[in-house]
C-alpha cells in the first residue's frame, strides 16, 4: 500500500517497518532534531509497547503518547479525561514550544481526529507556583470555566476540593493528583502530590503544576449562543430542530455524551496533529497502521449511515 495522500507535503515517510525497525531507523536518523518523529502504529497496544521500549534504549529524548480518544465515530459517550489530558499535554507542548518533542508515538486513529484550536488550550491553561497569591474565589471561577468540578473528595481528573488552607486538585495534563498549601500570607507555600486513594499528600514536593481544559472544546455561558446559531443554521431543512436533545441539553448548560462529534459548532477551529507538526517531519508507518488510516475511513461512513436515522438527521456530515 502506497496511498500517501492524506499527509501533508513535504514529509519524509518510511514505511513497512516492525517494532524494531522503527527503533532502529530514529536512532539512525538521530532523535533531538529540531522536528520530530511521528510514528504511527496500528492500536493502543502497541503504541504502549512501543513507547515502552523507546524510553528504555533511547536515552535523554522526549517521547510522548498521543493517544485517541477511544470513542466510535459518533457514539453517544465522551471520551476519559485522561485520554484528553494526555492529548492536550501534546497540543501545549508544540503551541508554546516550552518542552521539546523528539518523538511522537501514536495510531491510526488519533493521527486523523480533529481538536479545538491551540487557542483553545492556550487562553485556558491555569498554572500554580509556590510563592504565587492564591485567589480562592478567581481560582473556582478560572476552574468552573473550563469545567473543572468541586468535589469532597479528589478521585478523578478534572476535580478540585477547598478546605481551611488546603486545595486539592486533579488537573488535566498532569499524572497526579495535587495538594496546593495556601499560607496566612494568601500566597502557595507547598505543591505536594495527593493521593487518591488515602486522600493524603506525600512528602515529595514540586514546584510548579498546570492544569489544562477538561474538554477538547470549550464550553461556558460564552460558547452556548454561538452552538445554538451554528445548529439552526446546520440543520434549518429539519423538522423541529430546535427539539433535538442535543440543542436543549446546550441551551440549558448540559454537555451532550455526543459533544466531541458536534465540535464544530463549539469553536470556529478545529486542528489535527498534523497541523502541529513541521512539514519536514519524518513519519514512519507499517502495513498495518496504514490499513488502519482506510478502515477509519470506512468505518467513519458506516457509522455516519447509520446513525443518522438514530438522531433523526442531526448529526454532521464526516
Amino acid at each position: 500500500m502506497n496511498n500517501y495522500k492524506f499527509l501533508p507535503t513535504d514529509t519524509c515517510i518510511h514505511a513497512g517497518y516492525d517494532q524494531i525497525g522503527y527503533i532502529n531507523l530514529i536512532i539512525e536518523h538521530g532523535a533531538g532534531r529540531d522536528y520530530p518523529f511521528i510514528v504511527v502504529t496500528k492500536n493502543e497496544q502497541e503504541a504502549l509497547h512501543l513507547v515502552t521500549d523507546l524510553n528504555f534504549l533511547l536515552n535523554g529524548i522526549s517521547i510522548h503518547y498521543f493517544p485517541d480518544l477511544e470513542v466510535l465515530p459518533y457514539d453517544q459517550e465522551m471520551p476519559s479525561s485522561g485520554l484528553v489530558s494526555k492529548r492536550g499535554r501534546v497540543f501545549i507542548m508544540h503551541s508554546c514550544q516550552a518542552q521539546k518533542i523528539d518523538v511522537i508515538v501514536t495510531t491510526a486513529n488519533a493521527l486523523m481526529r480533529k481538536s479545538a484550536g491551540t487557542e483553545h488550550w492556550l487562553d485556558s491553561v491555569i498554572t500554580f507556583n509556590v510563592g504565587q497569591q492564591f485567589d480562592i474565589d478567581t481560582i473556582k471561577q478560572q476552574l468552573n470555566a473550563i469545567n473543572y468540578e468541586e468535589s469532597l473528595l479528589i478521585e478523578d481528573f478534572g476535580q478540585y476540593s477547598f478546605r481551611n488552607n488546603v486545595f486539592d486538585i486533579y488537573p488535566i495534563g498532569e499524572s497526579s493528583a495535587y495538594r496546593i498549601i495556601v499560607a496566612d500570607d494568601g500566597k502557595i507555600s507547598e505543591l505536594k502530590y495527593l493521593n487518591t486513594s488515602t486522600q493524603l499528600s506525600q512528602s515529595s514536593a514540586v514546584e510548579s503544576i498546570t492544569a489544562m481544559p477538561v474538554y477538547e472544546f470549550p464550553f461556558n455561558s460564552d460558547i452556548i449562543p454561538g452552538f445554538r446559531t451554528k445548529w439552526r443554521k446546520t440543520f434549518k431543512d429539519l423538522a423541529n430542530v430546535t427539539s433535538a436533545r442535543q440543542y436543549k441539553d446546550v441551551t440549558n448548560g448540559i454537555i451532550p455524551h455526543s459533544a466531541c462529534f458536534y465540535m464544530p459548532f463549539f469553536c470556529n477551529k478545529l486542528l489535527s496533529l498534523f497541523d502541529l507538526i513541521p512539514q519536514n517531519s519524518t513519519f514512519f508507518f507499517n502495513e498495518s497502521s496504514l490499513d488502519s488510516i482506510n478502515k477509519l475511513v470506512n468505518t467513519i461512513s458506516f457509522r455516519y449511515s447509520d446513525m443518522l436515522d438514530i438522531n433523526n438527521g442531526f448529526i454532521l456530515q464526516p
